[in-house]
């Protein structure tokens, strides 16, 4: 079963995709992660045994004991060839920084943490927006950082920059500037608890200025208004199902148009072979088609996304809580 996985991954890998096509080779490689979803149901290959029940809980709605706060924003890290006791220790330090939104004590889950492999590189942001697959994809801050270190962030963007860049012309001592972009970093992430409600903000029209800046390093000077939605924090809380509700959006279409109704988030850490390392690099899987491509059509845009505990029988049942995510 392992090699089946393995060769299905080369075979679509070794597809050819258009360099100019962003959203294409970012399809690529997220459909390509999707791939190992197969082996989810097979722990042993993945190599993490059951853990035991998720009781996570967020102090949240009649429980809340904080009124609105401001969660300072993590920058991403390096988290390359780490133990896993290191990652889930740095995780339960992230969590521990805002102790009024979650009930004691906090374990991270098994469900999303639990197939994270010792000593393993990790897709880089610099890796996968320049290089994409192989020897360089685990250069730059490990891209699940942004949500390993900022736990509150229960729902946030995932642009669409994977191989933007022209690796013949990105050196070094580009890619390791600060003002170099990579990704999407938020400005602010708030919380108002007794609301069940949070909001992430992220400076997209700054984002696309510095892109313009650097254009001449680009791949194409097109820019993709598209990203997915990252959820595994979500899930790490027990808030497992997931409505991307465009009516109540602003400025936004999810391009797969699925069903209106609410899906199971199922995203989780695991050692994957997208990456192009002999042995894999940790990264999250699979893709969730319902969240996965979302477009944004003029900004500023904001994403409604509701959270479930359980699944609910319609999307007009009360979210558990609300994501606003903000694009401006």
């Amino acid at each position: 079963m392992k090699s089946i996985i393995h060769n299905a991954i080369n075979k679509f890998l070794n597809k050819s995709v258009d360099s100019s096509d962003w959203f294409g080779n970012y399809i690529k490689i997220r459909l390509t992660k999707a791939a190992l979803l197969l082996g989810a149901f097979m722990l042993p290959v993945l190599g993490c045994a059951p853990g035991k029940a998720n009781e996570n809980k967020l102090l949240i709605g009649d429980q809340a004991i904080s009124t609105g706060l401001e969660i300072p924003v993590q920058k991403p890290i390096d988290l390359n060839f780490r133990s896993k006791a290191e990652i889930l220790e740095l995780r339960r330090h992230y969590v521990a920084l805002t102790p009024n939104l979650v009930a004691q004590p906090y374990e991270p889950s098994a469900e999303v943490f639990g197939a994270i492999e010792d000593n393993k590189p990790w897709w880089g942001l610099a890796g996968q927006g320049i290089w994409g697959p192989g020897s360089n994809s685990a250069l730059g801050p490990a891209e699940e950082s942004r949500f390993i270190a900022n736990p509150f962030l229960l729902a946030g963007a995932n642009p669409a920059v994977v191989e933007i860049w022209d690796p013949d012309k990105v050196h070094d001592e580009d890619w390791q500037r600060s003002d170099f972009p990579v990704c999407w970093q938020p400005n602010f992430i708030k919380w108002w608890p007794q609301q069940s409600l949070m909001q992430v903000e992220y400076p997209v029209s700054q984002f696309n200025q510095d892109l313009y800046n650097w254009r001449m390093k680009m791949r194409s000077q097109e820019i993709t208004p598209a990203f997915g939605v990252v959820a595994y924090n979500a899930v790490d809380f027990n808030l497992n199902w997931i409505y991307i509700d465009t009516a109540r959006s602003l400025n936004i279409e999810n391009i797969n148009h699925p069903p209106a109704e609410a899906v199971k988030i199922g995203q989780y850490i695991h050692c994957g072979g997208t990456c192009g390392i002999a042995g894999g690099c940790n990264n999250m899987s699979p893709e969730v088609r319902a969240i996965d491509k979302i477009k944004y059509k003029a900004l500023p845009a904001r994403v409604w996304v509701s959270l479930w505990r359980n699944k609910p029988s319609n999307i007009n049942v009360k979210p558990d809580m609300v994501v606003y995510i903000d694009l401006k």
